[in-house]
């Protein structure tokens, strides 16, 4: 955390997002999106709109052979599409890997929240690989490789 910087976030402009955007909660037809649902989230807070995205990338652009790792390609397809029905800044798209780092330390600490909580839960994550664990190693990454994640975003234009 020490390297994180909120201060570029401070300047974009923040709306109420969904804040869980994940493929759990989107709903298709023939291959195109169709809907989203869970709305428990909407509104807690302001963000700005790429907070959405880069929740949707934490948890739908995973690396499929180690779990914690964004698959950068995956991302950068992800966000091309986006930006061809919704223009973004490049000071918008720099702020995306610190936010995916920021979101993984938020479910770090939901997930300590579950071993005092709900340690049977808690437990089932863990045996799942979503708990504590894989939840830092997953900040840790996307910190250390957020210039790598940042250039090939703001290579797919």
């Amino acid at each position: 955390m020490r390297g994180f910087d909120d201060d570029p976030r401070s300047s974009i402009e923040l709306y109420p997002i969904h804040s869980d955007l994940i493929s759990e909660n989107l709903l298709w037809k023939q291959g195109k999106l169709a809907g989203v649902i869970d709305f428990e989230h909407v509104s807690e807070t302001n963000d700005p709109i790429v907070k959405d995205l880069a929740v949707t990338m934490q948890y739908c652009c995973r690396d499929n052979k180690v779990k914690n790792r964004l698959d950068i390609d995956s991302a950068s397809r992800f966000l091309q599409a986006y930006r061809e029905y919704h223009p973004l800044s490049n000071k918008e798209v720099v702020l995306i890997p610190d936010l995916i780092t920021a979101g993984f330390a938020e479910d770090f600490v939901f997930a300590f929240w579950m071993i005092r909580n709900d340690p049977k839960r808690a437990k089932q994550s863990e045996e799942e690989d979503y708990g504590l664990t894989m939840y830092s190693r997953a900040a840790q990454w996307s910190h250390s490789n957020r210039e790598r994640i940042t250039q090939s975003f703001l290579n797919e234009k």
